[in-house]
């Protein structure tokens, strides 16, 4: 008969393999002339508001490499077109996309050439408000990707985002997204090292 020990261990282990990291991540594929293209948000993203303003942007920090040419999908071309957020942990609201920018044409403010960024309609945010991106999944239309749009922007974003005027004024401390989120198996794993080196430590000395 196996130990209460050993079950656990077994079970932990078990719990480690199986369990997948997730991720808060921004996934963009771009639509082609004939075939849809998507912007998934996968998990909420959660900003501290660090200056009171009108809050217009969710800046993608050093998403490209510049090209010299800020280019633009419509919001139009997005469905479901509302970005939702939630202000201070309320309930889920949305508020209408207005563009989705591949990069800055020039620094403006706090956003550089390299950053990309989703223009929606003002909306006016107080010091240490809490604002959340909801998750949430939309289609691009097909054919609504301009001439010269910068093709870097198809990919899993990386890096920090942060909330901005409509100027390019940060309003937001910076959110890491794209990053491993822990899971339970990550914890079943440093449990199980623990667990192990208890073991160790009270195994009597042979002899």
């Amino acid at each position: 008969m196996k130990s209460p020990t050993s079950l656990l261990i077994t079970s932990l282990a078990l719990l480690t393999l199986t369990a997948a990291p997730a991720f808060s991540a921004i996934v963009v594929t771009l639509p082609t002339a004939t075939v849809a293209g998507s912007l998934v948000i996968t998990q909420d993203i959660n900003f501290t508001i660090t200056k009171a303003g009108f809050l217009q942007a969710l800046v993608f920090d050093e998403w490209v490499t510049s090209d010299g040419a800020g280019n633009v999908i419509d919001g139009a071309a997005f469905t479901p077109r509302p970005l939702p957020y939630s202000l201070n942990g309320g309930l889920p609201t949305g508020v209408n996309f207005n563009f989705l920018l591949d990069n800055a044409a020039a620094t403006s403010s706090d956003v550089t050439p390299n950053d990309g960024f989703i223009l929606f309609n003002a909306l006016s945010v107080a010091l240490n408000h809490s604002f959340t991106v909801k998750a949430a999944t939309y289609t691009i239309a097909a054919g609504s990707m301009p001439s010269g749009f910068n093709p870097q922007t198809q990919q899993t974003f990386t890096g920090n985002a942060f909330l901005g005027t409509g100027a390019g004024q940060r309003l937001s401390a910076n959110t890491p997204v794209g990053a491993a989120v822990p899971e339970p198996g990550s914890l079943g794993l440093l449990a199980l090292g623990g667990l192990a080196a208890a073991t160790r430590r009270r195994r009597p000395p042979v002899g």
